[in-house]
């Protein structure tokens, strides 16, 4: 398949009170010629301007109020696949990326396309881009290179960047309208390790930055100065019941990932406990 024939992913996003940057991307990745899947779960004059000027370009989803990620993943995901498209590409709101980081993955597409490559592509379930500065302290499971481009097979991942194969996702049933934000993500990793596939990051993606626009703060507490970011206490619910979920989950497909679940939800837990603890610089 030459590159002209490979059809560009469609680029979802979910606003929720989203700044000026988020649109200054999606700007730019429309002038590049990408269409967009956007689910807006705070609508107001802005967004629905921002729409207007580009509907052409845009595909809007909205309930009139905010249902959380699950519910907005799923069906965009699921609208994706009903209108032949084989890849949905999903950015959180606060990623940054340019076009050099959507020239990446669409090159990465057309490779991953090629048949010589199909036998190891076909049981990936999505591959995540990721920066220069993620640090992984667990070892992947496996390796895989395709052209260029080596993916990490990992246990867990966070879908932003995230590059989607929605034949394969429907096989694996879509994400689970349940979550609202926290588990989103791990639960489909969890859903694609029981039924076959894998879970794939790609480092060092060009212009890609997870980290800038996440709101993180300086703390002190005695002596000590680090970066954190502090969750209101209905968040920090939420996270530790969408953990006590995925715990349950995990029980039946692998009880290492159990056990690691529990594991990130004591320190989250903790890293909490101490921010409230702290004084903000």
């Amino acid at each position: 398949m030459n590159t002209s024939e490979q059809k560009k992913p469609i680029i979802a996003t979910i606003l929720y009170k989203p700044d000026q940057s988020t649109y200054k991307r999606i700007r730019a990745a429309i002038a590049d010629g990408y269409e967009f899947y956007m689910f807006d779960n705070f609508p107001d004059d802005k967004s629905k301007s921002f729409i207007d000027e580009y509907k052409h370009r845009i595909r809007y989803f909205t309930f009139n109020e905010n249902v959380g990620i699950g519910p907005a993943l799923k069906l965009m995901c699921a609208t994706a696949y009903e209108e032949d498209n084989r890849y949905l590409l999903y950015f959180d709101q606060d990623t940054i990326y340019n076009k050099d980081t959507l020239d990446y993955i669409y090159d990465y597409i057309h490779t991953s396309s090629e048949p010589i490559t199909f036998n190891q592509k076909v049981k990936i379930l999505s591959v995540t881009f990721r920066d220069a500065a993620t640090r992984r302290k667990e070892k992947q499971v496996q390796k895989i290179s395709i052209g260029k481009y080596n993916l990490n097979i990992v246990d867990f991942t966070i879908s932003s960047g995230t590059l989607f194969s929605l034949e394969n996702l429907k096989k694996v049933g879509w994400h689970d309208e349940s979550y609202y934000i926290d588990g989103v993500d791990y639960y489909i990793c969890l859903s694609a390790r029981a039924a076959g596939f894998k879970v794939a990051e790609i480092y060092n993606t060009p212009g890609l930055d997870h980290n800038t626009e996440q709101g993180y703060q300086k703390y002190k507490f005695l002596f000590k100065r680090y970066n954190g970011r502090k969750y209101p206490l209905n968040r920090i619910k939420d996270y530790l019941n969408a953990s006590l979920k995925l715990i349950i989950k995990s029980a039946s497909i692998n009880t290492r990932l159990t056990f690691r679940i529990i594991r990130l939800l004591i320190s989250y837990l903790l890293i909490q406990s101490l921010i409230y603890l702290s004084t903000e610089q």
